[in-house]
């Protein structure tokens, strides 16, 4: 597959799509993953609840902001795929965040979670012919094709664990 163009997602993502790595989108897919399941297997039980600085989200929050994240994008790239097109809305990530800070979930937990999300991730984007990599639709008042998603999705993983690595560590 190829890599997006500028166009094929709104400018805001391309802060992610840089991050990505060559043109085979299931490999960065699998990539992101990796790299940010080695870093939190390496990372101490306490560091979890760890926040850089104040209002900042602590590693617990940020991984299930990454899990709410892939989950919107990966639902945004099944509706163009299976309906060619369509309008999808936005999400609001700190209020996202702020709900889902209330679960309390276990390191371990978020960590499963997030494995087995990517697993899904990667298989649908397998099952995705050509045709449907190449379908538009729009989502957050942009248009984005449904190939560009999966360099978002890793982007924001690698975008994410950059972060971990400067500020959390």
């Amino acid at each position: 597959m190829r890599r997006p163009e500028p166009g094929e997602y709104a400018p805001y993502y391309e802060g992610y799509v840089s991050r990505t790595r060559g043109a085979n989108h299931l490999q960065n897919l699998r990539d992101s993953a990796d790299d940010l399941v080695h870093f939190l297997e390496n990372l101490p039980t306490a560091k979890w609840g760890y926040s850089y600085a104040p209002g900042k989200w602590t590693v617990s929050q940020m991984i299930q902001h990454i899990i709410d994240c892939d989950m919107v994008f990966i639902y945004r790239a099944l509706w163009i795929a299976r309906t060619g097109g369509g309008i999808l809305p936005g999400m609001d990530q700190d209020q996202w965040v702020e709900s889902a800070s209330k679960s309390q979930r276990k390191p371990q937990e978020l960590m499963d979670e997030f494995i087995a999300l990517r697993n899904y991730i990667v298989s649908t984007f397998k099952s995705f012919t050509e045709a449907d990599l190449e379908k538009a639709g729009n989502a957050s008042d942009k248009d984005v094709v449904v190939n560009s998603i999966a360099y978002i999705i890793a982007g924001h993983t690698f975008h994410h664990l950059a972060i971990l690595k400067e500020r959390y560590v």
